[in-house]
C-alpha cells in the first residue's frame, strides 16, 4: 500500500486546541458570575455588563472553535484516508462538515467520523479492514463530554440556584471536553505525521 500526500495538520490542531479552551475557559467564568450573583435579586449594571461580555465571547468563541475544529477534521480525515487508502470510510468527506449540522444526525455522525480518522491513522494493521479495527475510548469519552454540555434545559428565572448548578456541571464538562479534545488532537497528528514505517497504533 502507498500512502497519499499528507496535509499539514499541527497548525490547524493547534488554533482548534487553543480556541476550544478559551471556549471551556469562558464558561468556567460564566458560572463563576452565576455563583457570585446567585443571591441577587437584580444584577447591577457592572454585573449585567460582565455578563453581556461573557455572553458575546462565548458565543464567538464557540463558532471560531467549531470552525477551526471542523479545518483540523477535514485535514485529518483526508490524511487517514491517505494512510489507508483502500479501507473505506462509513462517511464520504463532505460529512465532515454537513454531518454537524443535521438534527438528531449531528448526535452520531461527527463521532463516527473521528473513530473511523483514528482507525484510518493506525499503521499497525494495514490488512485489517477499517471497521474491524479497534474503536478509541479517548474519542468517546470526548463526544460524551461535548455532548452532554450541549443539551440545553428550559427552568423559569425563579429557579436561579438550578439553573446555576447547571452552568457549573456544564462549565466541568467542557473543561473535560477541552483536554480531551487536546489529547485527542495532539495524539492523532503525531501518529499522522510518522512515517509509513510507524508501527505502533494511537493510545486509546
Amino acid at each position: 500500500m502507498t500512502e497519499g500526500v499528507l496535509r499539514p495538520v499541527h497548525g490547524a490542531g493547534v488554533v482548534a486546541t487553543v480556541l476550544i479552551g478559551v471556549v471551556a475557559l469562558t464558561e468556567v467564568l460564566v458560572a463563576v458570575l452565576a455563583w457570585l450573583t446567585v443571591d441577587a435579586v437584580e444584577l447591577t449594571p457592572l454585573g449585567a455588563a460582565v455578563g453581556r461580555v461573557l455572553s458575546w465571547a462565548l458565543l464567538v468563541g464557540f463558532v471560531g472553535a467549531a470552525i477551526a475544529f471542523i479545518v483540523w477534521m477535514n485535514r485529518a480525515r483526508h490524511n487517514s484516508e491517505a494512510i489507508t487508502s483502500d479501507q473505506r470510510h462509513r462517511f464520504r468527506n463532505v460529512w465532515v462538515f454537513v454531518g454537524w449540522f443535521i438534527p438528531i444526525e449531528n448526535f452520531c455522525i461527527p463521532y463516527a467520523v473521528m473513530q473511523d480518522i483514528w482507525r484510518g491513522s493506525d499503521r499497525s494493521q494495514p490488512m485489517l479492514g477499517l471497521q474491524h479495527r479497534d474503536t478509541s475510548g479517548l474519542v468517546l469519552l470526548w463526544w460524551l463530554c461535548f455532548l452532554l454540555p450541549n443539551f440545553s434545559i428550559s427552568l423559569p428565572p425563579k429557579y436561579v440556584f438550578e439553573l446555576t448548578v447547571f452552568a457549573t456541571i456544564s462549565a466541568a464538562l467542557s473543561v473535560a471536553a477541552a483536554v480531551l479534545a487536546a489529547r485527542m488532537i495532539r495524539q492523532l497528528n503525531a501518529v499522522q505525521v510518522s512515517g509509513p514505517t510507524a508501527s505502533p497504533a494511537p493510545a486509546a
